[in-house]
């Protein structure tokens, strides 16, 4: 059955990865932070850009739809004019009259080109004269443009496509010599068409301008690629013109990262229509862009260098840990353990085992250092125990030698006596 090595990176690449992860988060939350906090303003800049840009267009229309008005108001003040319709009321005009109402109309509708349908409506609503004359007799009662152009000046939603825009203007029209509280006895409408607005597609990398006007809860715009459409408050669609309609002016950002788009809004007064210009965010910020794209270039090449310079410190930091290691080695083998092969562990690893070896040598002297201690201090007492036994064996030995000494004298005492006793008893 083969054995099965154990797989190790080496520590040298191990701290390598490390350093080189270390740079990597840094500078990643280096350009991260810079992304972050430059967002507000790269996209404050493409806000503003892109409003200045409407703000030209919106002026552009504005003014040509207060000329307009300010043309349908002094149509409507002509005092011919409103003579020949205040004869309406008394019956049927004659065709002199209708021709002089006609020759009005037409010397009202040669002071502008823009100007290309005129409806004079009396107060019922009925088309008393009209340019082109086709729609003279028409009943427009019913259009909202007779209705609120019976009160005052109103502008019609604009319509049209993108290389010009049609919208109405109605303003009533006054009997001669009548109060300011009276009842008008018509209305003008004036049908005018402007080529001033910069229709444009996003798919050409462009800004879509779009107009509307508020009907009720819903909103009647033109422009884009849906051309002409009634949209409700309430649609995705709508959320752009909704600042505006709330008389606000700025711009903001809508949708998500795949499909973000910046929009610029305005309200514009005199018509009471909302505009706004849209394009991708993306393209909008491209100066912006730009400048995150050297960031992020910046930071690949900071990348780039730190890991250079983490392989370089490398050599240096290793270099006393690989003499450290060919020392715990040489320590192995003198602790009486198997000198590893070149690399075949990592090196703190193997100054670890070293150390490890050479704690346990130690000990193991010193346990043995130890024991030596202890039979020393035996042998020591058992030394000073046959001293003492010495000396008292030669107490003992003393004693007894004098007292076979003494034996001795009292033997020759006794036989000198017995000597002298003998004698005696002779005699």
């Amino acid at each position: 059955m083969p054995v099965r090595k154990k797989c190790w990176v080496p520590f040298r690449l191990r701290l390598l990865l490390a350093l080189i992860c270390a740079a990597g988060a840094g500078v990643y939350l280096t350009y991260s932070g810079i992304v972050r906090n430059a967002a507000p303003f790269i996209s404050g800049e493409a806000g503003d850009r892109l409003f200045s840009r409407l703000s030209m267009s919106a002026s552009l229309i504005e003014s040509a739809v207060n000329s307009g008005i300010e043309k349908t108001r002094l149509t409507a003040a002509r005092v011919g004019l409103r003579e020949l319709l205040a004869r309406t009321k008394e019956g049927a005009l004659s065709q002199e009259d209708q021709s002089a109402l006609l020759s009005r109309l037409q010397d009202a509708a040669g002071t502008s080109p823009s100007i290309t349908a005129i409806d004079l409506m009396d107060s019922r609503g009925k088309a008393v004269a009209a340019i082109p004359p086709g729609n003279t007799g028409r009943n427009l009662s019913g259009t909202s443009d007779f209705r609120a152009g019976m009160e005052g000046v109103y502008v019609s939603a604009p319509r049209g496509g993108r290389a010009a825009m049609e919208y109405d203007i109605t303003v009533p029209v006054r009997a001669p010599d009548s109060k300011p509280d009276q009842a008008p006895i018509g209305a003008l409408r004036f049908r005018l068409t402007s080529t001033s607005l910069p229709w444009e597609t996003a798919d050409a990398g462009q800004i879509v301008v779009s107009l509307g006007r508020r009907q009720g809860n819903a909103l009647k715009i033109t422009g884009g690629a849906g051309g002409d459409r009634e949209i409700s408050l309430k649609s995705p669609e709508a959320a752009p013109f909704l600042p505006a309609l709330e008389g606000k002016e700025g711009f903001t950002t809508l949708g998500t990262d795949e499909d973000k788009a910046i929009y610029a809004y305005r309200r514009l007064a005199a018509p009471d229509w909302v505009m706004t210009a849209g394009m991708p965010y993306a393209e909008a910020s491209g100066r912006g862009a730009g400048m995150l794209k050297k960031a992020r270039l910046n930071a690949a090449l900071a990348f780039a260098l730190l890991a250079i310079t983490a392989f370089f410190i490398i050599n240096v930091i290793i270099y006393p840990l690989t003499e450290t290691a060919r020392s715990a080695a040489v320590l192995l083998e003198d602790c009486g353990k198997p000198r590893p092969e070149n690399d075949a562990k990592p090196q703190p690893e193997l100054i670890d085992e070293a150390l490890e070896a050479a704690s346990e040598r130690i000990r193991a002297g010193a346990y043995r250092g130890a024991e030596l201690e202890n039979e020393t201090e035996t042998l020591r007492e058992e030394d000073a125990d046959l001293k003492y036994q010495n000396a008292e064996l030669a107490k003992l030995n003393k004693y007894l030698s004098e007292r076979e000494t003494k034996i001795s004298e009292l033997k020759r005492e006794i036989a000198a006596l017995k000597e002298k006793f003998g004698m005696g008893a002779r005699e």
